[in-house]
């Protein structure tokens, strides 16, 4: 599946509500969103890190 720029923004917004804000389950359905899209990982990792004021971090910053 393709989605657009603009459309991934939005999704990722609405992740960021995940359980009311939690930062470990936003960073859950994060990483599984940069899994199925690795082309907007940047996009996911800067939304992150704007919110959490930490840097979204992978084994070797890479989702296996």
């Amino acid at each position: 599946m393709k989605i657009d720029k603009e459309i991934a923004k939005k999704v990722l917004k609405i992740m960021l509500t995940a359980d009311s804000g939690c930062e470990f389950c936003v960073r859950y359905l994060f990483m599984k969103f940069i899994k199925e899209f690795p082309e907007y990982s940047y996009l996911a990792r800067k939304i992150y890190e704007e919110t959490f004021n930490q840097e979204l971090i992978t084994k070797n910053k890479e989702v296996k």
